[in-house]
């Protein structure tokens, strides 16, 4: 192993560490109960964060520990047994925060986490979807149910599925598969549980495609190796992607263009500096290509 891989695979793993959905939902909870529980804050940020950090830590350390499985159960199949346990003790987090009369939103992400768990579970039996990936996408809806600003956590989204490919733990698919459930279905749950006003909802559907939309720009170049895929050309994809930029910066509005903006420019950044065999590079590649 190279000077240079070894110094990507350093930082991927950090990063992976770091972003660890019982670690990157402390912050999350803290935010939401702080702005939207008025009577009892510290009851309800102690359930949020046992049963979102604790309880997970514990059976993954157990797992670990005592099952032999590796700090990222990589093994799809070894996921049932630890994720059915926490999906337990979500929905009893659930009862509990609605039971005490918990703002609605804390009860609906905390519903959320048992719904994607299970649903994890059940995907895991053909298919390995990003647990990370999942984990950092609802608490972002969530955040942006609170406040517009809520889309700065989305800048994280890139960093994450950069470390995951780096340690190549996920495939692309796998976490772009991720992404793009766990938008749909915490925005449908938070909003149907919440009843957040119309206006707010098409502007959280604006910043979360402002996410999502510089990623698969670039890992579309990415993955297309040739010149043509399937009769395509890079240029009319290129030029497909140039209109719909286009009419994003046109019809979007302010935070959304600035989260499409910044999304894209740490999504380069990431391209840039990775290695030649990253995704990302080679899709920056073919644009650099393109323009000259």
């Amino acid at each position: 192993m190279n000077i240079t891989k070894k110094k990507y695979d350093f930082w991927a793993n950090m990063v992976s560490r770091i972003c660890e959905p019982p670690l990157i939902i402390i912050p999350i909870f803290l935010i939401i109960n702080y702005f939207m529980e008025k009577n009892n804050f510290l009851v309800v940020e102690g359930i949020s964060f046992i049963i979102t950090t604790v309880v997970p830590l514990l059976v993954m350390s157990f797992w670990i520990k005592y099952k032999g499985m590796d700090k990222d159960f990589t093994n799809r199949k070894e996921r049932g047994k630890p994720l059915l346990i926490t999906v337990l003790f979500y929905f009893i987090g659930t009862y509990l925060l609605w039971f005490i009369g918990a703002n609605r939103l804390t009860c609906a992400l905390m519903l959320c986490f048992g719904i994607n768990a299970l649903i994890i579970v059940l995907i895991n039996t053909k298919w390995k979807i990003s647990i990370h990936i999942i984990g950092l996408a609802g608490p972002i809806v969530a955040l942006l149910f609170v406040n517009p600003l809520g889309w700065i956590l989305g800048l994280l989204i890139p960093i994450v599925m950069w470390s995951r490919l780096t340690l190549r733990k996920h495939t692309l698919s796998q976490l772009i598969g991720g992404l793009l459930y766990a938008f749909c279905l915490n925005t449908c749950v938070l909003y149907y549980l919440t009843g957040t006003a119309t206006s707010s909802l098409v502007e959280i559907v604006w910043i979360l495609l402002a996410i999502v939309t510089p990623i698969i720009f670039l890992s579309v170049l990415g993955v297309v190796d040739k010149k043509k895929i399937h009769g395509i050309n890079d240029k009319i994809i290129m030029i497909d992607m140039l209109i719909f930029s286009i009419l994003f910066i046109a019809f979007s509005p302010a935070n959304a263009l600035m989260t499409f903006i910044l999304c894209l420019v740490v999504s380069v950044l990431i391209g840039y500096f990775s290695s030649e065999t990253f995704v990302w590079h080679k899709g920056l590649y073919k644009i650099m290509n393109y323009i000259h």
